[in-house]
């Protein structure tokens, strides 16, 4: 550019000029901020000028517009002062970058912090030794441990000695083999409340395919297991409030259920009396039979 900022000539190094992606890019002549932009606000290029007004260099100086393709397209400037032999400064030579993949991998890391950072579930993150390399807040409001009390721990920290110990070598065959693992464990917090969770523990591969972390995912669910308890209590006593009214159905009224329970009674009384007379007299009950005793 030149001494007033205006673009005065345009190389590409061998590669595409970064301004073949903008709907609009800065033609020879014009100055950047006088074309339609998305970004910096106009406190940012107040400071930006601010710099080319004092002639210092800049680095990484970044503006978006309007890609070709609709979409925000950033780019990265970077640019140094030029001076003739007089020391009259004569403009700027600088280079643009086209860093927009760069910022959606970023953008995208940023978004994937905060879900981790705000999941209501705990996430642990470990290297392929088994060592914790990150623990979101929830696994610290779970766990009742600081992320600085566990990292570099093995998990087994949380273990309450009542998973069996077949789980755990399961667990680790399928995911050192690369598949994903489900599952339940009784955990003990750092308060020694036992706490039951299910999991579900994911190898990370690399773009190789090398294993290089795993990643946990664990929901408490003490409380459901609870809540299913209760429920099936609930449910085993209403199937035998059920029968019972069946019962009673099938019977008939009350007064019909209490005379056939009468007549049960006295079937018996008599049946005992019966039996009292034989063993009072069995010689008399040998005559009846015609038994000669």
């Amino acid at each position: 550019s030149d001494a007033g900022h205006r673009l005065t000539r345009r190389g590409s190094a061998g590669k595409a000029s970064t301004v073949s992606v903008f709907q609009r890019g800065a033609q020879i002549g014009e100055r950047r901020w006088e074309i339609p932009y998305l970004s910096p606000d106009d406190a940012g290029w107040r400071a930006h000028r601010a710099m080319l007004d004092a002639h210092l260099p800049f680095r990484n100086f970044d503006l978006s517009r309007r890609g070709t393709d609709g979409t925000e397209r950033h780019i990265s400037v970077s640019g140094d002062p030029v001076f003739d032999e007089r020391g009259v400064f004569i403009g700027y030579r600088g280079v643009g970058t086209d860093v927009t993949e760069r910022k959606r991998a970023d953008d995208a890391l940023r978004q994937l912090s905060s879900a981790l950072e705000q999941s209501p579930l705990s996430i642990v993150i470990t290297d392929v030794e088994g060592r914790i390399e990150y623990v979101n807040p929830y696994f610290e409001q779970a766990s009742g441990y600081r992320s600085d009390e566990v990292l570099g721990c093995n998990p087994r920290v949380l273990s309450s000695g009542k998973t069996p110990r077949e789980t755990y070598r399961e667990l680790w065959a399928t995911v050192t083999a690369g598949r994903i693992w489900r599952g339940e464990f009784w955990n003990k917090g750092k308060s020694g409340e036992m706490f039951l969770e299910r999991a579900t523990i994911s190898p990370i591969l690399d773009e190789s395919g090398k294993l290089t972390h795993f990643v946990a995912v664990k929901d408490d669910i003490t409380e459901l297991r609870q809540a299913e308890r209760m429920r099936d209590s609930l449910e085993a006593q209403l199937r035998q409030d059920l029968t019972l009214q069946q019962l009673v159905g099938a019977l008939g009224d009350t007064g019909i259920v209490a005379n056939t329970a009468a007549e049960a009674m006295l079937r018996i009384q008599s049946e005992e009396r019966q039996v009292a007379e034989l063993r009072i007299a069995p010689e008399q009950f040998a005559d009846q039979v015609k038994i000669d005793v």
